[in-house]
């Protein structure tokens, strides 16, 4: 029986809100269609009827939202564990609260409130703790019971003119501020430690590899001149590109440059222009046939970048015998 009493009691609201959604579409249903939801006989009707006209358009919307709007209503009722609609009562059905007839004791004005204490042990952290909150929340709690003054109001102010303590050095303009002191560990062994790192910035832009503004120069390579050499083929080398009497030569021997955009291939940190867009200006100043040797064969998605080639009327080969 305790067990039904609390589940009654836990969900009160809900089986108040159930009861009184039931009643209000009975009598809606009821006094407005001349339809009792409680019937199986009008529920078997309705099944087997055809609504026509506005009345029929009213009462079939609202069947098919009753559910709906049922489950949502619900839903917020228990989201807020209150009633969906409250409605207060006049004042003259209030209940009248009883006055509590016993003298209060008066609180002094100038007493000063008392401290909280904190039940959490001293040399304990709060849990979840960011580290890096550690060091100001130790500070803080050491110096709670310390007043807080300035040199504004102090009852000794200092003596401007006849400083006791020796006015710092001077610092040079491009010396950084260093503490007087690193050492934060305090005895209690609660606050985090750490060692204080510097490192030297090196701002030389001798030492800065650039290879944006400095691009590797382009390969010859020892294949297609061993190859010209051998057939007796006179050639000349220009922006890497190898130009015959025939022929305009781009070399691609590079095993990091494997990402071949159209303008600009690309390596690990490295980048550098197009051999394609070279070789292509490179033949038609000297009126030649533009040539794209492959020694590695490495480029991504390279048969759809050998197409492209093609397309723009460049001869890839990955032979030097197939300059012939």
């Amino acid at each position: 029986m305790k067990r039904v009493l609390d589940f009654f009691n836990r969900h009160r609201h809900v089986l108040v809100w159930t009861a009184c959604y039931v009643a209000v579409m009975w009598a809606i249903l009821q006094f407005l269609f001349n339809f009792d939801m409680f019937s199986a006989e009008n529920w078997h009707r309705l099944f087997h009827a055809h609504l026509r006209g506005f009345p029929g358009f009213v009462f079939g919307i609202l069947i098919l939202a009753m559910v709906p709007m049922y489950i949502a209503s619900t839903v917020i009722v228990c989201r807020r564990s209150a009633p969906l609609f409250k409605i207060s009562l006049p004042k003259w059905l209030q209940p009248v609260p009883a006055t509590d007839t016993t003298p209060q004791p008066q609180k002094s004005e100038s007493a000063s409130p008392e401290p909280q204490i904190s039940e959490q042990p001293a040399n304990e952290l709060p849990r979840n703790l960011p580290s890096e909150l550690r060091v100001p929340f130790i500070q803080a709690r050491n110096n709670l019971t310390r007043p807080m003054t300035s040199s504004l109001n102090s009852s000794h102010p200092q003596d401007t003119q006849h400083p006791q303590s020796p006015a710092p050095a001077p610092q040079s303009a491009n010396e950084l501020p260093l503490p007087d002191d690193f050492d934060i560990i305090g005895s209690d062994n609660t606050t985090p430690t750490f060692t204080p790192m510097f490192q030297d910035l090196d701002f030389d832009p001798d030492t800065i590899n650039d290879t944006t503004t400095n691009p590797p120069a382009p390969s010859t390579n020892t294949d297609i001149t061993e190859y010209l050499d051998a057939h007796n083929r006179p050639y000349v080398v220009e922006n890497g590109i190898i130009i015959t009497d025939t022929d305009a030569i781009a070399i691609h021997d590079d095993t990091d440059f494997w990402i071949a955009d159209d303008e600009t291939w690309f390596a690990a940190g490295r980048q550098k222009p197009s051999p394609a867009d070279t070789v292509l200006a490179l033949a038609a100043a000297h009126n030649v046939r533009p040539v794209l040797y492959l020694a590695e064969t490495n480029i991504l998605d390279l048969d759809a970048r050998r197409a492209h080639w093609r397309d723009r009327g460049i001869t890839v080969i990955t032979n030097p015998s197939e300059l012939d």
